[in-house]
């Protein structure tokens, strides 16, 4: 591996590179894996220098050599620094006068980090294509030598048949319906004269939706997708309206609203049932126009008041209860130990409006398929006469799922269901762990997964075949 420090000029046209070679060539580090650092110029006319090496790790070293080895015992990143000293004294290493310090950084991964490599992969999509994605493989292996590697896609999409598979390394696929879909890559690296064969895999399961709103998911938000009859709900457009024109917005029962002005409109259906919300609009940055669905599922109003109904969460002062969520960082690395910008902060107020803030509670814990658990125990004050949650977000962009509050010596359990076919897909137990309920296109049940904090399991699968006579 070759690594280019900084380059700098220096007046007398002399120009210094200093380059890094590790043997055996390796992609990455390990300790001990023994490093050759050497400083050379391009130009023959320059002269001879002493160097000396700050290799980062508290050791140091001056040499008259243009090769100088190190090896580092602990893993972890290290800036070295390599400082031309002596020469001739009309020699200008850098236009400001004196010697330049040449810079840069190195990686030491663990052995275990390090045995065969590390894999991820990235997705991205275009705001106007429907669901066409495009992966990218990041791998860092063992050994730089790429010749043989074979990749395996998995796009977690039977049914388009052949293209659900690719041996590409940063392949294109487009789904044809919204939906979440398993996506797995395998890369089997060969065998060289330091390593054996060995197989990274790596597998996520991603949302596919209309690309637009999947990018910008707040353009429209819609108070409620399960409503009353004679109740209204709120449309709300969320963008900057230069940027959008003919806009249309069907509410599915025979009333719309065409070329719409944006201002924030409310809307009441008459009678019970599935109606579909239709939402069209044209897009400065796309050639076609975007087309949108919405379900609102609208029920009969309920008979209140009822003395056997359950009344809403009215949470005891003086009592503790438990307060659980998952968060995630849009933007975090593959290799984020723990997220520090979500996080969740309890506001109680009493009857004059005095508040009693908690502090902020942080996610704990494994990181598991991208997300991380806040799990923290409060007692209500006694003179609490409200209850605020506030979502924060230091920096970059935060996601927050299943917010739960229960009692302290209490069990929860929620369930999630389909909003078209109504079957069960995924059920929280008391810790806020999903089981997950995957089924295929007839309705059967083929697959059941289990949240754990090695990650998602598969507990059980199965299928169903009829021969034809």
């Amino acid at each position: 591996m070759v690594l280019l420090f900084p380059k700098f000029l220096a007046a007398s046209q002399c120009r210094v590179v200093a380059q890094i070679y590790s043997y055996p060539v390796t992609c990455c580090l390990i300790p001990d894996d023994v490093i050759d650092f050497q400083v050379q110029f391009i130009y023959n006319t320059c002269p001879s220098f002493e160097y000396h090496f700050d290799f980062g790790d508290a050791t140091t070293g001056t040499t008259s050599s243009s090769w100088v080895s190190h090896s580092y015992s602990t893993p972890g990143t290290y800036t070295i620094t390599a400082t031309p000293i002596g020469g001739p004294s009309d020699t200008i290493l850098n236009p400001a006068g004196g010697s330049a310090v040449i810079t840069t950084t190195i990686t030491i991964l663990s052995e275990e980090e390090c045995s065969c490599g590390i894999l991820d992969f990235t997705y991205s999509w275009s705001p106007c294509s429907s669901i066409q994605f495009q992966f990218n493989k990041n791998l860092v292996a063992r050994d730089c030598d790429r010749s043989g590697v074979v990749y395996s896609w998995d796009f977690g999409d039977p049914t388009s048949g052949a293209s659900n598979y690719s041996s590409d390394s940063d392949p294109i696929h487009v789904y044809a319906d919204s939906g979440s879909y398993h996506v797995k890559l395998a890369v089997i690296i060969p065998a060289n004269i330091y390593n054996p064969a060995c197989t990274l895999v790596v597998e996520r399961t991603i949302n596919s939706s209309n690309g637009f709103l999947f990018l910008v998911p707040s353009v429209l938000t819609i108070s409620s997708l399960t409503t009353s009859v004679n109740t209204p709900v709120t449309f709300q457009f969320n963008e900057a309206a230069s940027d959008f024109s003919n806009i249309d917005l069907d509410f599915g029962d025979g009333n719309e609203i065409s070329n719409w002005d944006l201002s924030a409109v409310q809307h009441s259906y008459s009678d019970t049932g599935l109606y579909t919300i239709e939402f069209t609009f044209s897009y400065i940055h796309c050639d076609v126009p975007l087309h949108f669905t919405y379900l609102i599922h609208v029920l009969s109003p309920p008979n209140l008041p009822c003395s056997d109904c359950i009344g809403s969460f009215n949470p005891e002062n003086g009592k503790k209860y438990l307060i659980s969520a998952w968060v995630s960082e849009r933007d975090a690395g593959p290799f984020v130990a723990t997220f520090a910008n979500p996080s969740l902060q309890l506001i109680f107020t009493d009857e004059h409006h005095v508040a009693t803030v908690l502090p902020d509670m942080y996610a704990t814990g494994d990181v598991i398929d991208g997300w991380q658990r806040v799990e923290e125990i409060f007692t209500v004050p006694i003179d609490a006469a409200a209850i605020h949650i506030k979502m924060n977000c230091a920096a970059g962009h935060c996601l927050f799922d299943d917010i739960r509050v229960f009692p302290f010596d209490g069990t929860m359990k929620s369930y999630v269901y389909d909003p078209v076919s109504l079957k069960l897909v995924a059920e929280l137990d008391e810790r806020n762990y999903a089981t997950l309920y995957e089924y295929d296109e007839d309705g059967k049940l083929i697959r059941v997964k289990k949240e754990t904090e090695r990650g998602i399991m598969t507990i059980k699968e199965s299928r169903n075949h009829l021969s034809k006579k």
